[in-house]
């Protein structure tokens, strides 16, 4: 039976490479199975409470061309039961993040599947990466998520109760089913920020989505801005870059508090498209 288990695993797509489970009597931390893994493994986390703060980064083969680098995942990923992601709990250690992965953009790509990220001074941190997430929660952290030139994709994620949700730094983010209630800082990138938000709630937080500087772009479909600032989104200059700004908004099938209103400019006005089936 085991074998036709673990047969099933690796043909359904669930999971590629070795597999690696921790803790054990050999590798009795989170950070110990990720150090035995090389590209395409996967570690699966035994539920529990992990005090760690975790570092991701992996270099490819010679030649390879990167893809897939390490998937850290819970047992969610064996029974797709969502109470494996509240009873598989990662909090970093003092003044360190959960979870911090450097990449230093190899084209490399890596998956969190299934964890709650909770009170740390940052959940995650990513620096030059490629990061998928899903099925995660990130739970009073002082940031939930903080990234640097980054490409970051989530999918069915909960951020709720932090300082702030996401804070980034040059960032190419498509969420998609998100849900981010309930932060004092909702959102926040900094230059060049590209943000694409699909079926997606940002409700209850005390502050609006917020671009900074300039060319960054937002594509807005079926989701839900209704927040206890004066706006929903803010875009924020200083007065040099008047002449470099070049950013959008799409919105489509959206409901966004105030409306077209709800979008605030500082300097200019970029291009709106305020498509179809909006409130």
């Amino acid at each position: 039976m085991k074998k036709i288990f673990i047969f099933y695993l690796l043909f359904s797509g669930i999971v590629s490479g070795r597999q690696i489970v921790v803790p054990t009597d050999k590798l009795r931390t989170i950070q110990s199975g990720i150090d035995a893994a090389q590209m395409g493994d996967t570690v699966v986390v035994k539920p529990g409470i992990y005090h760690e703060s975790i570092k991701m980064s992996i270099i490819p083969r010679p030649n390879s061309g990167g893809g897939p680098g390490i998937t850290l995942a819970s047992f969610y990923i064996y029974h797709r039961d969502a109470d494996y992601i509240g009873k598989t709990i990662i909090q970093g250690l003092s003044g360190k993040p959960a979870i911090k992965i450097e990449q230093f953009m190899y084209n490399v790509y890596h998956t969190l599947l299934g964890f709650s990220i909770e009170n740390s001074s940052s959940g995650l941190a990513l620096l030059e990466a490629k990061v998928h997430l899903e099925n995660m929660v990130f739970k009073n952290n002082e940031k939930a998520v903080g990234a640097s030139i980054t490409v970051l994709t989530m999918k069915n994620v909960l951020i709720c109760q932090n300082s702030q949700a996401l804070r980034n730094y040059s960032v190419h983010q498509v969420l998609e089913n998100v849900v981010i209630i309930d932060n004092k800082e909702s959102i926040s990138t900094v230059d060049f920020g590209r943000i694409t938000l699909k079926n997606c709630t940002i409700a209850n937080n005390h502050s609006p989505i917020q671009f900074n500087y300039y060319r960054s772009r937002l594509e807005c479909y079926n989701s839900i801005l209704w927040n206890k600032s004066a706006v929903e989104i803010a875009f924020l200059y200083d007065q040099q870059w008047e002449l470099e700004v070049a950013d959008s908004c799409f919105f489509g099938n959206s409901c966004v508090k105030n409306g077209f209103s709800g979008i605030s400019f500082v300097i200019g006005k970029p291009p709106i498209m305020w498509l179809t089936g909006n409130l």
